[in-house]
């Protein structure tokens, strides 16, 4: 036996075994990612997402540095809220660290409803949710 890092690759197959484990557990889910890219094709930033049954995790929202301030990172998080109305998802949850994007998430309505403080050295994470 040996281990071993992972790669990319690996990574993602843990991601899928994961899913497919859980499956027989939540057997109403679905994928949600999404990603931005402009006219040529260059990436912007992107939102991982999926829901289970009547609810909505993200687990990632990411957009590239220099096109942040531009409103993609809410056109990202509205467009997983709209499909959570059309598909009558009661919540979305998240979590982010206090050095990620706490405040761009209560600005767009989440509310935290966990703190784990400190989490790591002195920074927090923080648990919220949406109620749709």
């Amino acid at each position: 036996m040996k281990i071993k890092q992972c790669s990319l690759e690996i990574e993602d197959l843990i991601h899928q075994k994961i899913r497919e484990y859980n499956r027989q557990f939540f057997s109403d889910t679905e994928d949600l990612s999404l990603y931005l890219s402009d006219d040529d094709d260059q990436w912007i930033g992107g939102i991982v997402a999926s829901r289970t049954h009547d609810g909505i995790d993200i687990e990632f929202l990411f957009v590239e540095e220099s096109f942040r301030g531009m409103g993609y990172g809410t056109f990202l998080l509205q467009s997983i809220e709209k499909k959570a109305v059309e598909l009558h998802v009661k919540r979305i949850m998240l979590n982010t660290y206090e050095f990620q994007s706490l405040d761009f998430y209560l600005k767009n309505g989440y509310l935290v409803f966990g703190q784990l403080s400190p989490c790591f050295k002195e920074y927090s994470q923080y648990f919220l949710k949406k109620e749709m």
